[in-house]
């Protein structure tokens, strides 16, 4: 098989036959020292400007996030944010406003409880004659 042959085979990804893998493990095999030869060089490190031209070039070809993507999640942020606003303005103060019903009723009725048992106690006073009843004096110079 000529030069070309192979040439062309590999530029068209044509498959081996059985007998030409045979020949070609038998060539790369007698170029040991080639490969022992090329392994041998040393590897250059890149350098940090080359990396910095790279990573400059590679941000310009990255793509751009599109006004779409931001006006997505902007959206959704801001539709999230309004129902929690809504939410508190809603069910919040109505938790509160049932709360403090409570509260007041309770107050009211311990401060009506206070109030009669004071009564209570001012007119047994009264009644046994340990105090004289409150007289309200209305000053009609007014």
């Amino acid at each position: 098989m000529s030069q070309q042959d192979w040439i062309n085979k590999v530029m068209t990804e044509t498959p081996l036959t059985a007998e030409e893998t045979l020949l070609l493990e038998q060539e790369l095999a007698s170029q040991e020292d080639v490969r022992s030869l090329v392994a041998a060089l040393p590897q250059p490190e890149p350098s940090m400007a080359w990396r910095s031209a790279l990573n400059e070039e590679l941000m310009k070809a990255a793509p751009k996030p599109s006004r779409k993507t931001w006006l997505y999640w902007g959206s959704g942020a801001l539709v999230g944010g309004l129902a929690c606003w809504l939410a508190f303005a809603v069910l919040i103060p109505a938790s509160l406003s049932q709360g403090l019903r409570e509260t007041s009723q309770a107050n009211n009725e311990a401060l009506a409880q206070d109030l009669l048992q004071g009564h209570e106690n001012d007119s047994s006073a009264v009644l046994m004659g340990i105090a004289a009843p409150d007289l309200m004096v209305l000053n009609s110079s007014d």
